[in-house]
């Protein structure tokens, strides 16, 4: 049992045992009136009377000749009782500060339990995805792709600063698609799709056909980790020793700057499969890294170079 809940069983047990002892008191002391006459008690409440009237001039604001010793008693008791309650009531608020900091502690405390407990699920989380992740990449094909070729198929004209008034030169761009296995499982690719990325500022290039440029499953190449093929959309493994032909641009001596400083991009997608059936859709971006390169760089970033699974 806390002091505090002593402490008040103390005060109520004073303030019964007082109100016992006051009750025993007056009794008696009623007892002892009775005994007296009516002659000897006027005397006595003359004499009293004189007395009091001495007390009244000094202390008749705290006592008077008339206090009992029961009144004594029950003054010294409450007194008693009363410091007891202000020590119960302050032993009670210590407490309550006690049990909210305890439990302010307990909150604190089972708080981090919680996040510790979070943080370890996510670190759990976190590595199945790595170990996930790694089983997956070691039991699936992978490929890269490069571009290379003669990209302007014609530059001596691009070249010729000599215009004639009204003269419209065709430029013929191509490109061959290099597709490589880097997987230890093979890869069986059996579907390519390159173009330009042709936009509003470009509509002096013309672009052929989308079936001569976008595949349609017609071919197969299995590749081993190591192998590499030179691909063309529709036909497979490739039938120009120049690379497929991936559009004309009709300069004329207004736009040529334009097309030398912002040579189109060539965006495309290699389909592939292993060997469970599961495909898998390459997405590739490059662009030259000048009109009279050969050498080509990626283009656009994740957004345009990426790989998803198809099924």
């Amino acid at each position: 049992m806390s002091d505090c809940y002593r402490n008040g069983a103390f005060a109520l047990g004073v303030v019964v045992g007082g109100g016992i002892t006051l009750n025993l008191f007056l009794w008696l002391d009623y007892l002892s009136l009775q005994k007296h006459d009516p002659a000897t008690g006027a005397d006595e409440q003359s004499n009293l009377s004189v007395i009091g009237s001495a007390w009244d001039r000094s202390l008749e604001a705290f006592v008077t000749p008339a206090d009992t010793l029961a009144q004594w008693i029950v003054t010294l008791l409450t007194f008693a009782a009363v410091i007891l309650v202000w020590r119960t009531l302050v032993a009670t608020r210590e407490m309550v500060t006690e049990t909210r900091r305890m439990a302010s502690d307990t909150r604190k405390f089972g708080d981090a339990q919680v996040k510790s407990s979070i943080d370890a699920v996510q670190a759990a989380q976190e590595a199945n995805e790595v170990a996930s992740k790694q089983f997956y990449s070691g039991f699936k094909p992978w490929i890269t792709v490069e571009l290379s070729g003669t990209f302007i198929e014609n530059k001596k004209d691009l070249l010729d600063p000599d215009w004639k008034q009204g003269e419209r030169r065709e430029i013929k761009m191509r490109v061959q698609v290099k597709v490589t296995s880097i997987g230890d499982i093979p890869a069986s690719v059996d579907d390519l799709s390159v173009c330009l990325l042709v936009d509003e500022s470009r509509g002096y290039i013309d672009v052929p056909p989308p079936e001569w440029l976008h595949g349609g499953q017609k071919w197969l190449t299995v590749l081993q980790r190591g192998e590499f093929a030179v691909l063309e959309p529709g036909f497979g493994p490739q039938i120009s020793p120049l690379g497929r032909l991936l559009g004309t641009a009709h300069l004329t001596e207004e736009n040529q700057y334009h097309f030398i400083g912002n040579p189109p991009p060539v965006i495309g997608f290699v389909d592939y499969y292993d060997p469970l059936g599961n495909t898998y859709r390459h997405h590739f971006a490059f662009v030259v890294t000048s009109v009279m390169s050969d050498t080509f760089q990626r283009f656009g970033g994740r957004e345009k170079n990426f790989e998803e699974e198809l099924s």
